[in-house]
């Protein structure tokens, strides 16, 4: 059994390390996770999956790289292989893709270690798939100054702005007791407004297309994901559900339904505010996201042999699902067949 403060150091600079002390021992890490009703494979990263991850078509932006000053990078995978985009980052948190500006925006919390030339903001990565050659320096992408967002956790693109210029940031503070907040920013003039605070350490946000969700792990490490309407984002948060293992990333299922990484545990948030479990057995799930019909999960917390692996999770159809897909096919072959036939008989063949 191993300390969270390991895991939580990834994301949060030292500083905090009092008080993640606190948190329960993770789950043992080392097997393959347990998925009913899903196939699980993995994607091989060059190195230590970190941070987060997205996938936009086929192709998949991820963070490699152990925690330390300048150890980490952005990489591109795609079928040409890997590209790292973006190198010189410290501890890298949530990703989002902009695509109305095609750009990808990440953030680092490391801009307070010893040493470290930028960190505790966020950064645009712009063409992000077309990026090649020398990879770009963290600092010359930076959206704000270093240190403006020092616990930087999470971010998602307003899906209410037409521009794409309008961000969320979760940022879990680096205080003790921690004082977590959601921030506003706008990439253009670089103004940053806090409309949510009071929060403890603040987590992984996603939206719809009129509501915010935000998550926030508790000092006891139980955690609640909350709402609130974008269009008055510092009204207060209502409760959604409360997790009894913490929150850690969240993200919107191809359904609509709210899916969040939780303690070992990949979860669903039913509408009643009950809890399914979707997949268990991680380490400590960290990073999520929801590409297409596949879920892609980072565990912050993997055996030394699983360290470098992004895994996926494709949804298994149904007996009876497969059995109607399979009778549509048969139909469809057997009509196919007989306007083949038909055709031949035109044409006197």
């Amino acid at each position: 059994m191993k300390s969270v403060s390991r895991l939580l150091s990834r994301w949060i600079a030292p500083s905090i390390a009092a008080w993640t002390a606190i948190f329960a021992v993770a789950p043992n890490a080392g097997a393959t996770p347990v998925a009913p009703g899903f196939q699980v494979t993995f994607l091989q990263t060059p190195g230590t999956a970190t941070g987060d991850v997205i996938s936009v078509g086929e192709t998949v932006f991820a963070g490699v790289g152990d925690f330390g000053v300048g150890t980490e990078a952005v990489v591109r995978i795609d079928a040409s292989g890997t590209t790292v985009l973006a190198e010189g980052f410290n501890s890298l948190g949530g990703f989002a893709y902009d695509a109305v500006n095609d750009r990808l925006i990440v953030g680092d919390n490391g801009g307070s270690l010893p040493g470290a030339l930028t960190g505790g903001t966020i950064y645009a990565i712009a063409n992000p798939f077309g990026a090649s050659g020398t990879p770009a320096a963290a600092l010359d992408l930076e959206i704000l100054p270093s240190g403006s967002v020092p616990g930087y956790f999470d971010v998602v693109v307003d899906p209410t702005d037409p521009t794409g210029d309008t961000l969320f940031l979760s940022d879990a503070s680096q205080l003790f007791p921690p004082d977590g907040r959601v921030l506003q920013v706008s990439v253009l003039s670089g103004s940053v407004e806090v409309v949510q605070g009071g929060l403890s350490f603040a987590a992984g946000l996603a939206a719809d297309g009129d509501t915010l969700f935000v998550g926030d792990s508790l000092l006891d490490f139980s955690g609640q994901l909350s709402e609130v309407g974008l269009d008055d984002p510092d009204a207060p948060l209502s409760l959604v559900a409360p997790l009894p293992d913490g929150v850690f990333d969240v993200e919107i299922g191809p359904d609509g339904s709210l899916l969040a990484t939780s303690g070992g545990s990949l979860v669903r948030i039913e509408p009643d505010g009950s809890l399914t479990t979707l997949a268990s057995g991680f380490g400590f799930a960290t990073g999520l996201y929801v590409g297409g019909s596949s879920i892609y999960v980072i565990d912050g917390f993997p055996s030394q042999e699983q360290k470098d692996r992004i895994w996926i999770l494709s949804a298994i159809p149904e007996p009876g699902s497969a059995l109607l897909f399979g009778s549509g096919l048969l139909v469809i072959g057997r009509r196919l067949h007989s306007r083949g036939r038909a055709s031949d008989y035109s044409s006197g063949r």
